[in-house]
């Protein structure tokens, strides 16, 4: 739960910050700074940075809602995990799966489980799929991850604009 406030109170901040800078123009640009310096040079037009600040609001709110229709986070081991789904998930903090309800399942098992700021970026980032169901998209042959490894760092690293701005280590990094 405080991985989850973390990143729904990160992800409102970038969302206030973009919606205030495009209404009343008031800091307009550092925000188009930061958005070209995470989304890609060329990428701040309103349309855009509307979007991005619509998506971290829906990010935020899916984290905040605790209601009946909420998407659950479940704590399950790596074995657990590898029981039910498959696979060997030893590396994988969180995910959404692909089949059956819509949920965030938490590797209790994983090194980062207790370190909250690692944790609440997993929480927004596989809140980004179960809200929007954006998908990791592969740059040069590997997934694109700020934290994976080398070669998903990578590819994350060389997302080409348009695909940043769908990417959920994208989003985290422009609110983190």
């Amino acid at each position: 739960n405080k991985a989850q406030q973390h990143a729904a109170n990160n992800l409102e901040k970038g969302s206030t910050k973009i919606s205030t800078s495009l209404d009343s123009g008031k800091g307009m640009k550092g925000v188009t700074r930061a958005f070209e310096r995470t989304f890609g040079r060329g990428s701040a037009t309103p349309e855009n940075m509307a979007r991005v600040a619509s998506d971290l609001s829906g990010m935020a709110a899916a984290l905040r809602d605790t209601g009946a229709g909420a998407i659950p986070a479940n704590g399950m081991t790596t074995n657990q995990i590898n029981s039910v789904y498959g696979g060997d998930h030893t590396g994988t903090l969180a995910a959404v799966p692909r089949q059956g309800p819509s949920q965030v399942i938490i590797n209790t098992s994983h090194v980062n489980f207790r370190n909250t700021s690692r944790l609440s970026w997993a929480a927004g980032h596989e809140t980004a799929h179960a809200v929007h169901g954006y998908i990791d998209v592969m740059v040069n042959g590997y997934k694109g991850y700020k934290f994976g490894s080398p070669e998903q760092i990578e590819s994350f690293n060389n997302f080409p604009p348009p695909l940043r701005l769908t990417n959920p280590d994208h989003l985290m990094d422009f609110v983190q």
